[in-house]
C-alpha cells in the first residue's frame, strides 16, 4: 500500500504559484537528507512520502576499489539533526540509477508533486542537496540546458545503458548525487546523478519520466525491473559519479 501511495503522490498534477529561491529553500529543504555511507562517503536523498526517500543507486550501492570493500548506507541525517539508522527496505531499479529507501514514518512535509510535462530548454530550476559533504542543505539555481536527451549510464550489472533525462547549469558537486531538481512551482523535474566529464557545467539529471516509471514499477512489484535489498546484503556493482 505504501508504494501505491508513493505513486499517487508522485503523479499529482496540482501546481503551485511561481516561487523564488528563498521560497523553494524554505518550503522544501526540510525534506532533503544527507546519506552517510559505511565507508564515510556522503550523498543526498529526499522524502517523497513521510516514509520513503529517493536517491541514486550508486549513493548506497557502490564498490571502493582502493579498499576492496562494498559500501552501504549507515545513517540518514535530516535537516533538523534527526538521524535514521534503521531502514525497512531498499528498492532499486535494475536499469536506471535510482533507489527508494523505506524508513519509519517521519514528522516531515514531504515532496508531493512530480512534473507531468517534460522539462524545456531555458526553464528555471533549483537543486537542493549536500554538495562536498556539507551538513547543511545547499540550494543552487540554473536553467535546463538540454531536454529529452538520452544520457549514458550503467545498469546494476555494470552494463552500459542510456536513460532519459536532461542537463542543467544549476551547480552540483560530489555529494549532490540524489538531489531533487525542482521547478519554480516546486515540482520535481528530476534527480541529480552526475557530471559529463570533459565539458563545462554539463550537469546530468534523471528526468521525471524515469522517476514516474520507477514509481510504477515499485507499485506493480515488477521484479524484472526492480529488486529489493537488505542493508546487510552486500551490493553487486560499482556505480560512482557524484558521490
Amino acid at each position: 500500500m505504501k508504494f501505491l501511495i508513493l505513486l499517487t503522490l508522485l503523479v499529482s498534477s496540482q501546481l503551485s504559484a511561481s516561487e523564488t529561491a528563498f521560497d523553494i529553500f524554505n518550503t522544501y529543504s526540510a525534506s532533503v537528507v544527507q546519506i552517510h555511507s559505511k565507508l564515510n562517503a556522503t550523498g543526498t536523498g529526499f522524502f517523497v512520502t513521510p516514509r520513503l526517500i529517493l536517491t541514486n543507486r550508486h549513493v548506497i550501492r557502490s564498490f571502493k576499489k582502493k579498499t576492496n570493500q562494498w559500501d552501504a548506507p549507515r545513517v540518514i541525517v535530516l535537516k533538523d539533526g534527526r538521524q535514521i539508522t534503521k531502514f525497512t527496505s531498499i528498492h532499486c531499479s535494475v536499469r536506471v540509477d535510482l533507489c527508494a529507501i523505506s524508513v519509519e514514518p517521519q514528522a516531515i512535509k514531504a515532496f508531493s508533486k512530480l512534473a507531468i510535462a517534460p522539462s524545456v530548454v531555458g526553464q528555471d530550476v533549483y537543486v537542493l542537496g549536500h554538495p562536498q559533504g556539507l551538513s547543511n542543505p545547499i540550494i543552487s539555481s540554473g536553467i535546463v540546458s538540454s531536454e529529452n536527451v538520452l544520457i549514458p549510464g550503467q545498469d546494476h550489472n555494470g552494463k552500459d545503458i542510456v536513460f532519459k533525462g536532461f542537463t542543467t547549469t544549476a551547480a552540483v558537486s560530489p555529494g549532490s548525487s540524489g538531489s531533487p531538481v525542482l521547478s519554480k512551482s516546486g515540482e520535481i523535474l528530476g534527480i541529480a546523478v552526475g557530471i559529463l566529464r570533459g565539458g563545462q557545467n554539463l550537469n546530468v539529471i534523471i528526468g521525471s519520466e524515469e522517476l514516474s516509471m520507477f514509481a510504477k514499477q515499485i507499485a506493480k512489484r515488477d521484479t524484472e525491473a526492480v529488486f529489493t535489498i537488505k542493508t546487510d546484503v552486500q551490493p553487486s556493482v560499482n556505480l560512482v559519479s557524484l558521490k
